[in-house]
């Protein structure tokens, strides 16, 4: 969680002091909600197909683990009318002194939005008496959303155990083959506003790559961004050029991120299916 905090505390350090208009969060039960009953595996992402043509999957499948790696619930939804959908494109394997490599181009293709909306009304459920006091929860997670069509590759590394490749390392990237990234992340604080909580400070940030590995301890996200900006900053050429800088700065000080270790191991066993060559991989059904 320090990890976190600190991840977000240079990103909105580096997104400047621009302020947004204060939106209202809608205001928790008083008591949680029931937990739905949960499934047993969550969707399948079809790697390969038999007649050789890149297989199609849903850009929900793909983008699963969002919800896997999240600390907080998630909620998933698409645009109305969304035709997003990934497909693989190639995987090509390179072996070199005990260690290999193996990079699998992907494409979005399609129209549309696909959001990750993080239910912060648990973190004002739980800090609802800190908050009555007038105190701010600072740089909290409020979105993940894929918008429109992009390039990305994934590269899979590990080490070579006599003919068994073994993954440690997977990095989804989404900004290559001279695209833009089509990924954004959104942070902002939470606050008290006429007894109501309320979203201050929103900021938008472009992710380039997420980045997944073997480690000791609890397993940690690298992140690296494009841009930073604040949530009501226009597209404008200075705007951009602005946000990229910041992007560039940040990258420099950004802090792996603390995520959950279901998510870290779905990832990884992700990565070992594309190096086996598997047809598919089941992702574990989010709790």
């Amino acid at each position: 969680m320090k990890g976190a905090l600190i991840l977000l505390s240079c990103l909105c350090l580096l997104a400047g002091c621009a302020t947004t208009t204060p939106r209202l969060i809608s205001s928790p039960e008083t008591s949680p909600p029931v937990t739905p009953k949960a499934e047993s595996s969550g969707p399948t992402v079809y790697l390969k197909d038999d007649s050789g043509e890149p297989p199609v999957n849903p850009i929900s499948s793909l983008m699963y683990f969002v919800q896997l790696i999240s600390p907080e619930p998630v909620n998933m939804s698409e645009s109305v009318g969304n035709t997003q959908q990934s497909r693989i494109l190639s995987v090509k394997h390179f072996v070199e002194s005990g260690r290999f490599k193996t990079t699998c181009q992907f494409e979005i293709i399609g129209k549309g939005t696909q959001q990750n909306i993080f239910d912060q009304k648990v973190a004002i459920r739980k800090n609802r008496v800190f908050l009555e006091k007038g105190g701010t929860l600072k740089r909290r997670l409020g979105f993940i959303n894929i918008k429109g069509a992009g390039q990305g590759d994934i590269l899979v590394e590990g080490i070579m155990s006599g003919d068994q490749a073994i993954a440690d390392k997977i990095t989804m990237s989404f900004n290559v083959r001279g695209h833009s990234t089509p990924v954004t992340i959104g942070i902002n604080g939470i606050r008290m506003i006429d007894e109501k909580p309320h979203a201050i400070n929103d900021t938008v940030i472009e992710v380039n790559s997420l980045v997944f590995q073997r480690q000791e301890g609890r397993p940690k996200m690298g992140v690296s961004v494009a841009s930073i900006k604040s949530g009501n900053a226009g597209s404008g050429l200075l705007s951009n050029l602005a946000g990229r800088v910041k992007g560039a700065v940040a990258n420099m000080f950004i802090p792996p991120v603390p995520i959950r270790a279901t998510g870290n191991n779905a990832m990884l066993d992700f990565a070992q299916a594309i190096v086996d060559g598997g047809k598919e991989f089941t992702f574990p059904a989010a709790e």
